[in-house]
């Protein structure tokens, strides 16, 4: 079966056996929310974190989210803050701009995070440290995954205790 989005995606995958990189990125926008969208991203996180420690105990908070039907894949991502924020204990707001903030050309910081970068500009007030993952065994510790990794994996107290004590500032 043809897979339309595995030359489209501009993004790093771990699979559990090697990183895959997909960075022909010519989907427009809308492309790409519509397969996002219509997929299974559930099915891909039991894949990965199936056997992780906490993954039981926390899909049952997780997994409705992605059984609803988002519009725009901004929502879906609001939405996913807010509950792991919840998971966390974290009572922080989550806020929307009211209009459209122009590109700083040096400093902005929505320059931190691309994809297509295999080494992300490091965040100078973080410093990722060594957990248990389900691949480690296989591929070593990969820092800078997704919030969701540290928590399936240590679980909400250690995971908050965990960014703690990352935080530099």
């Amino acid at each position: 079966m043809h897979d339309p989005w595995s030359k489209r995606c501009g993004d790093t995958i771990y699979t559990g056996q090697e990183k895959t990189w997909c960075e022909n990125s010519d989907a427009g926008y809308q492309d790409r929310l519509r397969f996002i969208l219509e997929q299974d991203p559930l099915a891909g996180l039991v894949a990965a974190y199936a056997s992780s420690p906490f993954f039981e105990y926390l899909t049952d908070e997780i997994s409705p989210l992605y059984q609803q039907k988002f519009t725009f894949l901004l929502d879906l991502n609001l939405q996913l803050t807010e509950v792991t924020l919840g998971i966390l204990g974290l009572n922080i707001p989550v806020i929307l701009s009211k209009g459209f903030t122009p590109v700083l050309p040096d400093g902005d910081p929505r320059f931190i995070i691309d994809p297509k970068k295999e080494e992300a500009v490091a965040d100078p007030g973080f410093l990722s440290m060594e957990y248990r993952q389900v691949f480690s065994d296989r591929l070593g510790f990969q820092p800078n995954l997704s919030i969701l990794d540290l928590i399936f994996n240590e679980g909400p107290r250690d995971a908050r205790s965990y960014l703690q004590r990352c935080l530099k500032i």
